[in-house]
C-alpha cells in the first residue's frame, strides 16, 4: 500500500520542482495543447479522414478531463501525510491496514486509483494523437480537407438531426395513443347508451305486437302492456345505473388526478429542497460547462448532460453509467463538484435521505433524480433543455 501510494503521489509531481515531463501534470498540459492545435492543423485534417478517429475525439470532447494546479496539491499533501502515517503503522497492534475499516486507507486507495486513472486516461489519448502525428504524410496538400474541428461539428450534427426524429417519432406515437384511449372510451359510453335505449325500444314494439294480435283476450293483452312498462322502467333504471356509474367513474378519475397532482408536488418539493440543490450543485448551479449557450451562463442542459460516453449513458443505473455520471460532474466543470473518485462512487456511504426518508447513496440518487425527474428539473429551471 505504501508503494503505490508512493508511485501515485511521484505521478503528480507537486511541487512543480519535482515535474520532469512525464508527471500528471505536465502531461495534462501537453494533451490540452495537443487536442487545440489538432482542431484546425493538418495532422488534425489527416485524423478527420477516419470517422472511428472522428469519433473518438468527440468522446474526448464529452468525456473531459480535468486536472488544476489546485487540486493535485490537495491530493499530493493527502497522499504524503498518508505515507508518513503507513511509516508508524504497526499491523500487529493496530489490525489490518483495510480501506473499508480504516480512513486513512480508505484515502490512500481512492487517490491512487483517481491518480492512475487520470494518468492512464491521458497518457492513452497522448499515443492515439503520436500515433497520428506517425502516419500523417507531411508532402500531402492537406489544405482542401475539413479541419477536425468541422468534421466533429458534421458528425455532431447529423446525430442531433437522428435525434430529433427519434424525439418526433415517439412524442407523436404518445399522441396518437392517447387519442385512441379517448375514442375508446367515448364510444364505450355511447354503445352502452345505445344498448340501454334499443332495449326498452324492442320491449315497446314487442307490446305493439302482441296488442294487434286478435287471437289473444284483452285480460292476456293488459297483462302483457303491464309487462312491458315494468321491463320499460327496468330499462329506464338500467339507463339511470350507467349514468351513475360513469359519473361514479369520472369522479374516481378526478380524484386519481387530484392523488397525481398531490406526488408531483411533493416531488417539486424535494428538488427544491436545500440538501437535493447541494446534492445537484456540479448540474444545476450557474455555470459555462454543457449549457449549450456560449454567451451566457447557466445550469447544465439536460440534452448535453446525457450524451452516451463509449456507447453508456450517464442516467444507466449500473456501475459503468454511474462511473460516467461522475466523470460528467467532475470532468471539465467549473461549478462546484464533489471531490470523488469515479470509479469508487458506486462504494460510497449510504448517508443521504430521499425523498421516502431512507438513506442512499448519494451519487446514486444524484444519478436517479436526473434520470427520472429531468424534465421537471427544466420546468424548474433547475436544468436547460
Amino acid at each position: 500500500m505504501k508503494k503505490l501510494a508512493m508511485e501515485a503521489r511521484d505521478r503528480i509531481a507537486i511541487p512543480t520542482t519535482e515535474a520532469n515531463g512525464k508527471d500528471l501534470l505536465s502531461l495534462s498540459r501537453e494533451l490540452q495543447s495537443k487536442m487545440r492545435e489538432i482542431e484546425s492543423n493538418d495532422v488534425g485534417r489527416y485524423m478527420a479522414t477516419s470517422d472511428r478517429s472522428v469519433a473518438a475525439l468527440i468522446q474526448f470532447d464529452t468525456d473531459t478531463i480535468s486536472i488544476s494546479d489546485g487540486a493535485l496539491k490537495i491530493r499530493h499533501d493527502r497522499l504524503s501525510k498518508a505515507i508518513e502515517a503507513l511509516e508508524d503503522y504497526q499491523p500487529s497492534t493496530q489490525g489490518v491496514f483495510d480501506p473499508e475499516t480504516n480512513p486513512t486507507a480508505a484515502i490512500v486507495e481512492q487517490e491512487v486509483s483517481w491518480i492512475n486513472e487520470m494518468y492512464e486516461r491521458v497518457i492513452s489519448r497522448l499515443a492515439i494523437i503520436a500515433t497520428a502525428e506517425a502516419e500523417f504524410d507531411p508532402t500531402v496538400d492537406w489544405s482542401s480537407y475539413p479541419t477536425l474541428q468541422q468534421a466533429k461539428r458534421k458528425v455532431l450534427a447529423k446525430m442531433a438531426v437522428q435525434l430529433a426524429a427519434v424525439e418526433t417519432r415517439a412524442e407523436q406515437e404518445a399522441l396518437d395513443q392517447s387519442a385512441e384511449r379517448r375514442f375508446q372510451s367515448v364510444f364505450d359510453a355511447k354503445k352502452n347508451r345505445f344498448d340501454t335505449e334499443t332495449d326498452a325500444m324492442s320491449r315497446i314494439a314487442e307490446l305493439s305486437r302482441l296488442l294487434m294480435l286478435k287471437e289473444f283476450e284483452v285480460k292476456e293483452a293488459e297483462f302483457d302492456v303491464k309487462e312491458a312498462k315494468i321491463e320499460v322502467e327496468k330499462a329506464e333504471l338500467r339507463k339511470q345505473q350507467t349514468v351513475a356509474s360513469n359519473e361514479k367513474r369520472m369522479i374516481e378519475t378526478e380524484s386519481s388526478l387530484l392523488t397525481v397532482d398531490a406526488g408531483q408536488e411533493r416531488i417539486k418539493k424535494y428538488l427544491q429542497s436545500p440538501h437535493v440543490k447541494r446534492l445537484l450543485a456540479p448540474f444545476c448551479t450557474d455555470g459555462w460547462h454543457h449549457t449549450g449557450n456560449a454567451l451566457e451562463k447557466g445550469p447544465m442542459s439536460l440534452k448535453l448532460l446525457s450524451n452516451h460516453v463509449a456507447g453508456v449513458s450517464p442516467f444507466e443505473p449500473s456501475k459503468s453509467g454511474l462511473r460516467v455520471f461522475v466523470d460528467v460532474a467532475q470532468g471539465e466543470n467549473d461549478r462546484p463538484t464533489w471531490g470523488i473518485a469515479s470509479i469508487n462512487a458506486y462504494m460510497l456511504p449510504a448517508n443521504f435521505v430521499n425523498i421516502d426518508g431512507e438513506k442512499v447513496n448519494p451519487a446514486v440518487e444524484a444519478q436517479r433524480i436526473l434520470r427520472e425527474h429531468g424534465q421537471l428539473l427544466i420546468e424548474l429551471g433547475m436544468l436547460k433543455p
